[in-house]
């Protein structure tokens, strides 16, 4: 199946709509009648319009916006990045190991793949997503097939535009797990 363009798509829906230029009544199945048919023109700007404004509705649903003044205020963002050895080289090296730190620390789990096949080798990706329970701390592990370097960051950020929970227990415990699974670590930097 392929996906039609716009302008396909409008010539479609136009094409079936205006299968008569007359503005007389014709009859259609069903006993009814069909009276104008540029009507069907307004109803495919309506759609149009109904299909941009339901995909701006969900937009803002899942994005919230803060201030600079609070974002200045609580400093949301990157807090620090840290880089270690994996056991393997692989975007999925330390999966299981990862997935374990987060449910041991009451973190919610999600990963993001990558794969671009116009890298030589592709180059696939791994990004493991962690989250604290009130979703304030986010913490990103990614691992590639390049390498057997993960690189880690935390963040925080807050949907209600306030003051976050603190990261530097989150922090303390992902350097606990990299140090008691025996990942050197190969760079630290810390955010002021």
């Amino acid at each position: 199946m392929t996906a039609l363009s716009d302008l396909d798509l409008e010539h479609q829906i136009s094409k079936s709509c205006n299968h008569s230029q007359s503005s007389r009544a014709e009859p259609i199945t069903g006993g009814s009648t069909m009276r104008n048919p540029k009507s069907c023109n307004v109803s495919l700007l309506f759609l149009c319009i109904f299909i941009f404004l339901t995909s701006v509705e969900a937009a803002v649903a899942t994005t919230t916006v803060c201030s600079n003044a609070a974002a200045n205020r609580y400093h949301y963002g990157e807090k620090a990045t840290l880089k270690f050895k994996t056991p393997g080289v692989g975007p999925e090296s330390i999966t299981d190991a990862v997935k374990s730190f987060a449910e041991g620390n009451r973190l919610s789990y999600s990963s993001v793949g990558g794969f671009d096949p116009y890298k030589q080798p592709p180059l696939k990706s791994l990004t493991h997503i962690l989250q604290s329970s009130s979703v304030d701390i986010s913490i990103s592990i990614k691992t590639t097939n390049r390498d057997d370097i993960a690189s880690a960051s935390i963040s925080t950020f807050s949907f209600k535009c306030g003051r976050t929970e603190d990261w530097h227990p989150y922090w303390a415990a992902l350097k606990s797990f990299i140090e008691s699974n025996k990942y050197p670590v190969v760079g630290i930097a810390t955010n002021p």
